[in-house]
């Protein structure tokens, strides 16, 4: 076999100089291919598809300017609803100073779209003992403010003050002295005001409400002047305007109290009530007096 002369021999590039290429035009060609797959994909979007985008810009443009920009949906009336203890005009006022706040830096809150009710909400629940309270914003300028009160049980009195609460011990309002068909609870002991709730007297309360009522409709003919505790456990005891203090127990059954109340005024005590000081129920069958 002949081999090929020095002249005519074939030289091959090295493979890796084969794989690198020019960098500078595999760079500019990787770019092309780039901008290339953008143009084709931008291309085959339908006309309609722009249509809808852009309208849809543009309603999104017009939305934030009417929302956070424009005058048109500003509060102009605030309205409160619910109320029957609580002051209206203080809750007004509450949300009127909302108003001159702002949100984000920049938003006012006397927008609709930018008040801020959770705040609101959580400041008129700091002040007052509530059941529930929602803030509803009503197209085009109005807030309503609607709340549920507690239901008032008793009135408290301590510290010379009389507070109207409810009969788990919530202070709902402070009042100036009684309220009609609310009973009266005296606290001759240590403080029991915490805040604004009454510590530990949940079972006071319920049986005082009870018994008021109660009390008045068996034993017409006894004038309620107070009811009153002290540092005596589960112990409340009626003050009548003449006669014996009587004792009740918290923790007992009111009905039978009262039975045995009424038992021993119909025989032993039968026309001698205002002569003894004091008749103790606390103590089951067993009843004591002097």
């Amino acid at each position: 076999m002949i081999a090929p002369s020095p002249r005519h021999r074939l030289y091959n590039t090295a493979a890796g100089a084969r794989r690198r290429g020019n960098p500078y035009f595999a760079n500019k060609k990787k770019d092309n291919f780039g901008a290339s797959v953008m143009k084709n994909t931008l291309a085959h979007i339908s006309p309609r598809v722009w249509l809808w985008f852009f309208l849809f810009i543009i309603v999104f443009i017009f939305l934030a300017w009417l929302l956070l920009f424009s005058n048109v949906l500003v509060v102009k009336n605030i309205e409160v609803k619910g109320t029957n203890l609580i002051s209206s005009s203080d809750v007004e006022t509450l949300a009127s100073d909302h108003l001159d706040r702002s949100r984000l830096l920049f938003l006012s809150e006397s927008r609709l779209a930018v008040f801020d009710s959770n705040s609101l909400k959580q400041e008129i629940n700091d002040r007052y003992a509530l059941d529930n309270i929602k803030v509803v914003k009503k197209i085009p300028s109005t807030l309503q403010v609607i709340i549920s009160e507690k239901a008032p049980a008793a009135v408290w009195f301590e510290a010379d003050t009389y507070q109207q609460i409810d009969a788990s011990g919530w202070i709902l309002v402070p009042v100036a002295g009684p309220v009609e068909n609310l009973p009266i609870i005296f606290n001759n002991g240590f403080p029991k005001i915490n805040d604004k709730k009454i510590d530990g007297a949940d079972k006071i309360i319920v049986f005082a409400k009870n018994l008021t009522p109660e009390f008045v409709n068996r034993f017409s003919g006894i004038k309620i002047k107070q009811l009153a505790v002290d540092n005596e456990q589960d112990t409340i005891k009626l003050v009548p305007e003449r006669g014996a203090m009587i004792y009740f127990s918290t923790s007992d059954d009111l009905n039978k109290q009262l039975d045995r109340l009424d038992l021993l005024l119909r025989s032993e005590l039968k026309d001698r009530f205002e002569k003894v000081r004091n008749i103790d129920l606390r103590f089951g069958d067993k009843v004591y007096y002097q």
